[in-house]
């Protein structure tokens, strides 16, 4: 008798429906976990994490002093920062400062720096620095101001804030008109809208704020759209750049249903500030716009799903259109490699 299957086709069965069950469970996991707006997916994606940097010679005692120090206020006020802590050796021939953005050591020692880092430009650029040290005002600038403090209040309950500077030119205050269109307009088509807080730049409590945006003491209006945990979106907008429609399309972004092809972390950079683990559970959960496209969803796989774009759709099913291919491929290997064993066997007798 020929033997056309495996003397256990249970376990055939079982690789199969494994093998289907985990890579649908895949697909499924990947429509849930984009399963928000980009502005909802921003409060659960990490943050982007800044380099609060000693650089020494390494041989006194000030380094490791002025390093100690930072790690007291980094355990105490700016526990919620997201920042980590270096001590980096001056005359460590295999430091590659670049990574740090800086060409070199620095000619003055003992320094501190606060090095940012861009996740999506893959790029570090200096924030701050101070020599030898920051002083005590110093350390509450970098742990908090008004205008973060702000942020912090604002964000969790709008789409996003709008960080206006107005400029100090004779243009100056241009830009206020249209962000209070932009405020009203949202307010009505997309609520709750978004916030505006304000950004003066020659504030010294803003010192770090102003520095990491790349404000010049003089310069024309300014204003960045901040979402999430405090990351701003690229690119901010200047001068003739602050119109309406510029604005509406940065803030569309965050209304879309977030992709796993494109996550927030590559809109922009996370701003220097603390954020407390409450913060997150007083976000105000907001519906997209493209909320009718998760019904269709809803009803072509006649189940019950939160809102789930066309993309994600399209991406699931693919996934498992090729699981199901893979899994039968594997499957039809095995049975004919059954097939042989059982023929070699039937020709030995």
């Amino acid at each position: 008798m020929t033997v056309l299957y495996s003397e256990r086709p249970s376990l055939l069965i079982a690789v199969f429906a494994l093998a289907l069950a985990f890579q649908t469970e895949r697909a499924n996991l990947c429509a849930w976990a984009c399963d928000s707006t980009v502005r909802g997916q921003a409060f659960v994606e990490r943050r982007d994490v800044h380099r609060l940097c000693v650089i020494s010679d390494g041989r006194g005692a000030k380094g490791e002093a002025l390093f100690s120090r930072l790690e007291d206020c980094l355990a105490g006020p700016g526990r919620n920062l997201n920042v980590q802590l270096e001590l980096l050796d001056a005359r460590d021939e295999n430091l590659a400062w670049e990574d740090y953005g800086i060409p070199s050591a620095p000619p003055e020692l003992p320094v501190v720096m606060l090095a940012g880092r861009d996740r999506a430009g893959n790029r570090s650029f200096v924030i701050d620095h101070w020599e030898p040290g920051p002083t005590g005002t110093d350390l509450d600038v970098l742990t908090s101001s008004p205008v973060r403090e702000a942020i912090k209040r604002e964000v969790g309950k709008h789409w996003a804030v709008l960080l206006y500077a107005p400029g100090t030119g004779a243009d100056a205050g241009t830009g206020a008109a249209v962000v209070e269109a932009v405020v009203g307009d949202w307010a009505q088509k997309h609520p709750p809208g978004v916030s505006v807080v304000r950004l003066d730049r020659a504030d010294p409590r803003e010192r770090l704020l102003v520095s990491f945006i790349g404000l010049d003491p003089a310069g024309p209006d300014w204003v960045g759209v901040a979402f999430g945990r405090g990351k701003l979106m690229a690119p901010p907008l200047e001068a003739e750049q602050i119109t309406e429609e510029a604005l509406d399309e940065l803030l569309s972004q965050l209304t879309e249903i977030c992709s796993c092809l494109r996550p927030p972390s590559m809109l922009g950079v996370d701003i220097p500030m603390t954020w407390e683990p409450d913060l997150d559970e007083a976000v105000v959960s907001l519906v997209s716009p493209y909320a009718a496209d998760a019904a269709a969803v809803g009803a072509l796989r006649g189940v019950s799903l939160p809102p789930v774009g066309r993309s994600v759709l399209v991406g699931a099913l693919c996934a498992v259109g090729f699981s199901t291919l893979f899994v039968f491929g594997a499957t039809v290997v095995i049975v004919r490699r059954e097939r042989r064993r059982h023929a070699a066997a039937l020709h030995r007798k």
